[in-house]
């Protein structure tokens, strides 16, 4: 393992013990393209951990927890391909950059407390069925695409979602965005079960919303 500057720029393979990865309370951040293809990798504990770089946990394919206590973003192109993640732990996370959960299949509920912000095409190809974020105020574009079985998405301080988001969420059935005021264009196509959509204070929908995709 090697650190500078309580970042954290290698691994090697010594230093996943039974299949655990423990990073020191010293490493704050995970630098871009350090953790990938790991296939012996199941647990990642990461006590002092505030920020994830890009390219990293791709191909993670026995990797199933996640604990990081203090991480507060996530840059891009990580968690592609975990298939096997189930349980990820970051209570503090407040941005999400772009593409990243993609193709966790496992990965089914994901909730955090203070996460602000997404940035574009995460969670894709995800099992996602449950999604709840209190704080979240702006989704970008092309989020949530053929989740098949998200079925409640609760963000009660969401203002404004972009273009391409909830595409092909066949289960889909409730969406609650009380004081969401805009949402773009090409949002909520081909999403036949949605049954209740809650957004009162909306005052500006973009072309192509809640159709069938051709």
């Amino acid at each position: 393992m090697e650190i500078q500057h309580n970042t954290l720029l290698r691994i090697d393979s010594d230093d996943i013990n039974e299949g655990i990865l423990y990073l020191p309370e010293s490493v704050t951040k995970i630098e871009d393209s350090v953790i990938q293809n790991q296939p012996e990798l199941v647990k990642v504990v990461a006590p002092g951990v505030t920020t994830i770089g890009n390219v990293n946990f791709i191909k993670c394919t026995a990797l199933t927890e996640f604990k990081a206590p203090v991480l507060t973003a996530i840059g891009n192109n990580n968690f592609i391909e975990c298939i096997a993640l189930t349980d990820f732990e970051a209570p503090k996370l407040t941005t999400i950059g772009d593409l990243n959960f993609i193709v966790c299949e496992t990965l089914t509920a994901f909730e955090f407390p203070r996460l602000t912000t997404i940035g574009n095409s995460n969670f894709r190809y995800c099992m996602l069925t449950d999604f709840k974020a209190p704080a979240l105020i702006s989704i970008s574009e092309g989020n949530f695409y053929e989740c098949p079985v998200l079925k409640d998405f609760v963000a009660p301080s969401l203002i404004a979602i972009e273009d391409h988001n909830f595409t092909i969420c066949n289960a889909l059935t409730r969406f609650e965005a009380p004081v969401l005021i805009a949402i773009g264009w090409d949002n909520f196509q081909s999403c036949p079960a949605l049954t209740v959509f809650e957004a009162p204070a909306l005052r500006d929908v973009g072309n192509n919303n809640f159709k069938e995709r051709n």
